[in-house]
């Protein structure tokens, strides 16, 4: 690519180091991060530094690590008290729908936890319907980073606690901006 003078735009590829002929990471790993100490500080606030909660992580999409990083490192840095448990989902469990029952079993497995975290919005599907068939509706505040629709409705109409925003017509802009400057 570089012989041929050509450029790449990219985003989303951590843990990639990219260089030279790329000239922009659009959502790159720092963005992630930077909502996951955003949640992070709503949720010790809204806790009053005594949360306890259970994020969904896919490992298959580092990129995702992001969020749980810097969810984790904020909460470990400004509230003591707080617990933060991380439950791994795999492809298969994600393809199947089962993400659901996986986070109310690790809530089960934790009943001091009161909120319950999602790493992208999408992956929070079905999880109302089993937290309302698991008595838990009223004990565990749902909570993520990059809303969906779904995400957006559960926040308006009180299901859910508090979501980051996320557009990914945005970091087309970013893309196309860093192409334009360059």
């Amino acid at each position: 690519v570089k012989e041929a003078g050509a450029k790449w735009v990219l985003t989303s590829v951590h843990p990639v180091d990219v260089k030279d002929p790329v000239i922009v990471d659009a959502n790159a790993y720092e963005n992630d991060e930077l909502m996951g100490k955003v949640l992070a500080d709503w949720f010790i606030a809204d806790s009053k530094g005594k949360g306890n909660i259970v994020i969904e992580h896919v490992p298959a999409y580092p990129i995702l690590e992001g969020f749980t990083d810097g969810f984790q490192a904020e909460v470990k840095e400004l509230c003591p008290d707080c617990k933060v448990k991380i439950q791994d989902i795999t492809i298969p469990d994600l393809v199947a729908g089962k993400e659901p029952s996986v986070m109310v079993s690790a809530l089960r497995s934790n009943p001091d936890a009161n909120y319950v975290g999602f790493d992208v919005g999408p992956f929070a599907a079905g999880i109302d319907s089993a937290l309302a068939a698991a008595g838990m509706s009223d004990k565990v505040k749902v909570i993520g980073e990059a809303a969906d629709e779904a995400a957006i409705a559960s926040l308006k109409s009180g299901k859910h606690a508090a979501w980051t925003g996320f557009d990914p017509v945005y970091s087309t802009r970013v893309m196309m901006d860093a192409m334009f400057r360059d």
